[in-house]
């Protein structure tokens, strides 16, 4: 099996796909999050864009980081970027409890295995909301057949493609 990091330097070399989302991918996601309060992610250039479809959610919420802790708190424009140069809102307004993450990824696996950017920061945030529903933001280009596992890694229960939803272990 290839190695995480080998892994990563190939999939950082493929491009994401930002093809618009099919109308039965948004149905099925817009009837999860319905009245539910959802953690995203603020996208880097590199990462897809995908909380413009995010419609019937509660609530918005992001990760922040503060001090040396990462935290949820409420999506709120304007955005900066924090020591680990992703964005989170200037305010920052914290909140307990979130039903569902979205979470993105260089690459996943179809058991749920994602592999991230390798400083295991949103390993370390889902691990203190066992009771979420994990699903991965992806592209096709972006599903592997093997992702190594570790014992820290958290597993999705979904994947989400532009073209695809991917129940796991819902």
């Amino acid at each position: 099996m290839i190695s995480k990091n080998k892994l990563r330097g190939k999939l950082k070399s493929t491009p994401y796909s930002h093809e618009n989302y099919s109308g039965i991918v948004l149905k099925e996601i817009n009837n999860l999050i319905t009245n539910k309060t959802v953690c995203t992610y603020i996208p880097l250039p590199s990462e897809i864009r995908f909380n413009e479809y995010l419609l019937n959610s509660k609530l918005l919420t992001t990760s922040c980081l503060i001090g040396n802790k990462f935290s949820i708190c409420e999506l709120s424009e304007p955005y900066e970027k924090n020591k680990y140069g992703i964005y989170q809102p200037v305010k920052i307004s914290l909140v307990q409890d979130v039903d569902i993450f979205f979470i993105p990824g260089l690459g996943f696996d179809m058991n749920g295995t994602r592999l991230g950017r390798g400083r295991g920061i949103y390993d370390s945030i889902l691990s203190n909301y066992s009771d979420s529903v994990f699903i991965g933001v992806t592209d096709e280009n972006h599903i592997c057949k093997s992702i190594p596992f570790e014992d820290h890694d958290v597993p999705m229960n979904a994947l989400v493609t532009p073209k695809r939803f991917i129940p796991i272990n819902l």
